[in-house]
């Protein structure tokens, strides 16, 4: 076609065949002027980038070269732009998907993403640089919503995570919010994974919640709250109820579950040592003892009795502390109910039978009835006992005699005369923390 002036897009699509070059020139670029430097491209691949089509509510659309793929489209009667989309559904909308699940999205990102997408994919974005001087600071995303007028609203959510999960294979794992930065900058004060600070303003609130977690149900495993890692801390400043209201620092409230003819607790303390006599779960309890420094004064321990495996005796010990020494045990519960209040050993009656030829025997509490083996014994020492200790024997026959042992040699008797039993014969002695004491003898028919 001759060279001719063009005054509106109209007149451009009326006055052009497809096929006819259209001069295209720069009028700030003098060069261009010149015969032969115009800038010339097919009017049907301009108008298919272009205007590929028009329709009763779109305005524009910009297509890729070819006019196959539509990559703008301006929705002129509703209102509305979409990105990769020929019919919007949204004010703006991204994506190749035509699918809202939103009520009134005004922004809406809705895409197909196969196996041209590599990677992970991400409908957002930030991919800024910040590098200013200044005490400033950044936000990815700022909600700042207003609500007004004298009206009653069901709830604001500043970011929504509602997702449908319908595919036929696993998903490993579903993070509804997850922190995952990375640090190669100076120092890094105070490291936030999710922060919440009290609402501003005079309004009434009823219940603020830092943090409110449902009901649990769907999963094998419903954890509320999952703090994984053996050298994590979590400190709490204020007061912490389970299963009520506290009133103290931690108030525990719920019902006993029973196994059998006891119950499982409410609380419960669980010691990982491996199996041996001495282990068990315990709670010790500190006070102040110089300004604000703090020291252990005393505890309660569960103690297994036997260092057996799959023999199941406990008993319980009380320690408590005086200056200038450790904590000790000062009390003991053992496994047959018998309690011990000095040296952790027990105060009522238990039972021995030596054995043939024995020349020892142990205890188990501070009134012991003694049998001798037929064939005699005589005893040396006497094992189980602790410093403070009073033991009263009760002999049931006249079976057993004990060595009289001057010597300052552990577990031995120091005897103020030689002493052979008789039925209904008592022998009271003392513990010195090394050997046994004679306190009084007496026979009695």
């Amino acid at each position: 076609m001759p060279d001719t002036k063009i005054t509106s897009l109209t007149e451009l699509l009326t006055s052009l065949a497809a096929n006819d070059l259209l001069p295209l020139i720069d009028v700030s670029d003098p060069a261009m002027s010149v015969q032969g430097t115009n800038k010339k491209v097919q009017v049907g691949n301009l108008l298919k980038v272009i205007i590929p089509l028009v329709d009763s509510v779109t305005a524009h659309q910009i297509a890729k070269a070819g006019g196959a793929v539509v990559v703008l489209n301006v929705d002129t009667t509703n209102g509305r732009v979409g990105i990769g989309n020929v019919a919007p559904l949204a004010p703006l909308h991204v994506g190749n998907r035509h699918v809202n699940n939103s009520v009134d999205a005004m922004v809406l990102v809705s895409r197909n993403v196969g196996t041209d997408v590599t990677g992970n994919g991400h409908a957002f974005s930030d991919s800024s640089d910040i590098n200013r001087p200044g005490t400033i600071g950044y936000n990815s995303f700022d909600a700042r919503i207003t609500y007004s007028g004298a009206y009653d609203y069901d709830h604001l959510c500043g970011f929504q995570f509602a997702p449908v999960l319908t595919q036929s294979g696993i998903m490993a794992n579903l993070y509804g919010f997850a922190a995952i930065a990375t640090y190669n900058g100076g120092v890094l004060t105070n490291n936030y994974g999710f922060y919440v600070i009290d609402p501003a303003g005079t309004g009434v609130i009823t219940n603020n919640y830092g943090l409110y977690v449902g009901a649990l149900s769907r999963g094998t495993n419903n954890w509320a709250l999952y703090l994984a890692g053996t050298a994590n801390k979590s400190y709490i400043a204020g007061n912490l109820g389970i299963g009520r209201t506290p009133l103290g620092k931690l108030d525990v409230q719920g019902t006993k579950a029973n196994a059998g003819s006891y119950n499982t607790g409410l609380v419960a303390v669980y010691d990982d040592s491996a199996v041996a006599a001495g282990v068990g779960g315990a709670i010790i309890f500190y006070g102040k003892y110089t300004g604000t420094t703090y020291t252990i004064g005393g505890g309660i321990e569960c103690y297994k009795v036997l260092a057996t495996d799959g023999d199941y005796s406990f008993g319980l010990r009380f320690q408590t502390r005086n200056s200038g020494s450790a904590p000790a045990t000062k009390m003991t519960l053992d496994n047959l109910g018998n309690l011990g209040v000095t040296g952790g050993v027990t105060s009522a009656k238990t039972t021995v039978t030596v054995a043939a030829a024995a020349t020892t025997f142990a205890i188990a509490s501070n009134v012991v009835i003694v049998t001798g083996d037929a064939g005699g014994n005589t005893v040396a020492t006497i094992t189980g006992g602790a410093a403070g200790q009073v033991l009263v024997l009760i002999f049931v026959d006249a079976l057993v005699t004990i060595t009289d042992t001057a010597a300052a040699t552990a577990n031995t008797v120091n005897l103020s005369a030689a002493f052979t039993s008789a039925a209904n014969t008592v022998l009271q002695l003392v513990h010195n923390g090394t050997k046994w004491l004679e306190v009084s003898r007496s026979v009695n028919g």
